[in-house]
């Protein structure tokens, strides 16, 4: 998609196959982990780790996508590889012909073909044997061992090698061959992880346009695309009715928000959409956008549901205006539609001058609506989330910005780093469900979950029946709250990824034995990242998985495209050649990127468990530890005594309150040894904090200060 928007918007040809493998700037872009999006390359854990290892050419890609695996990363090999590349550590070869066979990977054995290879280059085993030695390293069968080291241990010995020399080396192959990865599956899948960061690093909006295209299906995925594309200089434009397509399509410097994504607008009201614009050019008015589409395809609902997300913004009119100006126009366009039909318009011509027609009467509603306000901010917004699944022209947050600061340490971006941690994290309240406990000693009570919304996401909130029985009576869908919680891995697959893709991070761990795959089974972890097997359920093609879910894509430049062509059907393949013909369908067949696609990565799923939620309203007063008066020296009298005494008492409360005059004269501070000076203050001086309590302060001259 990103290829054909290249074409469509600048006339550039692009043949992705053909692209330089060698561009300084592709490799900066994976050294500074700027990979969100990346195939294969955008977990926090390989961002780090891409970080440390700096990759100057292709065979590191390749290495480090089969090196962040549970095996080799347990085993200590990443790191050992890191400091052989950075020449930190030097390579340690046990025998010459190790050095021909290992020197790509700085002496680690990284590729199950480099144990096969050292085997027949050590031992003189043929292909098959060294195949048959591969599986039986990964199997952990101590029978079977003993009776490959044998012959491993002739053949060396055969071939002019020491025995003890043969039986060091097979010792230390042994372990390497059960984490080795499949050198052909990781080149095929650094391949396309190099052409999706050279077309992020050359062809950015097209990239990311492409890249939230195929998430559309996925909030969560297309607000962390957006905050991508914001840190890259690029602006995501709400949708328009006049520039937006069915998808996210670039726009000049920026990308414009696809109609598709705008929840309540199905695939019948867009195609009417675009027919009428095609035919017309631009809208440029409500009225005249209700005269030229379907009404039936754009009913109210969607007419709404358009004017919320800000597709009209371009009219000049505030939503509330369009809003309210929506049921006339759309009676107005409705009956001049009807009228057309009967051909009322030639047979009652004669009257028209006599009678107002629906445009001048749509106008001079129109005037009136450029009086009518705007919702306030926290509704224009509540609406963007209700229409596009997140806030684009703000965020309610925006306004807490410096409570947050104060108290928060996380947002959802950075949860991975806290699991089993205890976060304080702000957020707007969003799709609270509360339910009954049908069993246990908490039978009866009430708890609840929401989504906590912030800037860059959101994340699943529990609160447990204990805690709920204190916020039930405030705690609702866009109330803004600092919660703090415990952050818990699910290890569950976020839903709804689009099958496109998908990262096949995990997946070389379930791959069948046959084919040269991971020998490891059952269940798989790396790291902060968690891998089932029922994932790997459904290996047709991704496309096909895409098509049946959410409808052909194929297209996102024309109205709506053909379907694409069916996949090839994977050839069967005896069990005898199937390592060969694995590393032959690498070599010639371009689905098998789209194959691995298929398998889901799993990154961290975070749930919050919380232990106390605080509303970011007022947040200030409830977590103040002291207040510290600050009084002027010149404003400081018996009278200003006396009236921070009586406000104290007026706002008696829990929280200490301490007095320093600030502002001293050379002299005194000079007498005092200290530009401010601390009064004694009575222990019992404490006072409940709030906006009253601060402005009687301020009157006096008294500026209160927060200590947290």
């Amino acid at each position: 998609d990103a290829v054909k928007s290249v074409k469509q918007v600048d006339g550039i040809d692009i043949d992705i196959d053909a692209i330089p493998l060698d561009d300084p700037e592709v490799y900066r872009l994976f050294q500074e982990g700027r990979t969100k999006g990346v195939f294969q390359f955008e977990s926090g854990g390989m961002v780090d780790l891409l970080r440390k290892a700096r990759p100057t050419q292709f065979e590191d890609l390749a290495a480090l996508n089969a090196l962040y695996r549970p095996g080799a990363l347990d085993a200590g090999m990443v790191d050992v590889y890191v400091k052989c590349k950075s020449g930190s550590q030097k390579p340690k070869y046990l025998v010459p012909v190790m050095k021909e066979i290992l020197g790509e990977t700085y002496g680690i054995i990284v590729y199950q073909e480099q144990v096969m290879q050292i085997a027949q280059s050590v031992a003189n085993y043929s292909l098959g044997q060294a195949d048959l030695l591969r599986k039986a390293m990964g199997k952990k069968d101590a029978e079977v061992m003993a009776k490959e080291r044998g012959g491993f241990v002739a053949g060396a010995v055969a071939n002019g090698y020491d025995k003890k020399k043969a039986n060091e080396i097979f010792d230390y192959i042994e372990p390497f061959a059960r984490y080795g990865f499949n050198k052909s599956h990781s080149v095929a899948y650094a391949l396309v992880a190099y052409q999706t960061a050279w077309l992020k690093v050359h062809h950015p909006r097209h990239f990311m346009a492409a890249l939230m295209s195929s998430e559309m299906d996925r909030t969560e995925a297309v607000v962390k695309f957006i905050g991508e594309a914001k840190l890259m200089g690029i602006e995501v434009l709400p949708p328009d009715v006049n520039e937006s397509n069915m998808y996210f399509t670039v726009v000049g410097p920026n990308i414009r928000f696809g109609l598709g994504a705008v929840k309540g607008v199905g695939e019948s009201a867009i195609e009417s959409i675009l027919i009428a614009r095609q035919k017309l050019g631009r809208f440029s008015s409500l009225l005249q956008f209700c005269e030229e589409v379907d009404m039936r395809a754009c009913n109210k609902k969607v007419l709404e549901a358009l004017i919320k997300s800000g597709s009209f913004d371009f009219i000049g009119l505030t939503r509330r205006a369009l809003f309210e100006q929506l049921e006339p126009t759309a009676d107005s366009a409705t009956r001049a539609k009807e009228e057309k039909e009967r051909g009322q318009n030639s047979l009652f011509g004669m009257f028209a001058a006599a009678a107002p027609s629906a445009s001048h009467s749509a106008g001079e509603g129109a005037r009136r609506s450029t009086m009518i306000p705007e919702w306030e901010e926290d509704e224009r917004l509540r609406y963007e989330k209700e229409t596009l699944g997140f806030y684009i022209t703000g965020h309610p947050l925006n306004k807490y910005l410096d409570e947050l600061k104060l108290f928060a340490n996380a947002n959802t971006e950075t949860l991975y780093k806290h699991v089993d941690e205890v976060v304080n994290i702000g957020g707007i309240v969003s799709q609270i469900k509360k339910s009954k406990i049908k069993k246990g000693p908490n039978e009866g009570k009430m708890m609840a979950k929401f989504f906590l919304d912030d800037q860059a996401g959101s994340v699943e909130v529990v609160v447990f029946s204990d805690l709920f029985s204190k916020y039930m009576r405030w705690l609702d869908n866009g109330v803004a709250v600092l919660v703090t919680a415990t952050v818990k891995d699910t290890g569950g697959q976020q839903a709804g990824r689009s099958a496109s893709l998908q990262s096949a991070e995990q997946s070389a761990q379930q791959i069948d034995d046959e084919y040269g795959g991971h020998p490891e089974t059952s269940r798989a972890r790396i790291s902060a990242y968690e891998f089932r097997i029922e994932d790997l359920e459904d290996d047709r093609d991704p496309k096909e998985i895409e098509r049946e879910k959410y409808g052909d894509r194929a297209d996102n430049f024309a109205l709506f495209g053909g379907a694409a062509p069916a996949p090839a059907p994977t050839p069967l393949v005896a069990e005898e050649d199937a390592f060969n013909a694995a590393v032959e369908q690498i070599v010639e067949s371009p689905s098998f990127a789209a194959h691995a696609a298929a398998f889901h990565e799993s990154p961290i799923t975070p749930e919050l468990s919380a232990l106390e939620i605080v509303q970011l309203d007022g947040i200030r007063d409830k977590k103040v530890k002291e207040i510290a008066l600050e009084v002027p020296y010149p404003r400081m009298s018996d009278d200003t005594v006396k009236k921070i005494r009586e406000i104290v008492e007026e706002h008696a409360g829990e929280i200490p309150v301490t007095v320093t005059i600030v502002e001293l004269p050379d002299d005194v501070a000079a007498s005092v040894g200290q530009p401010q000076l601390r009064l004694k203050v009575n222990h019992h001086f404490r006072v409940q904090p709030g906006p009253q309590l601060k402005d009687a302060l301020e009157r006096v001259h008294a500026n209160p200060r927060y200590v947290f």
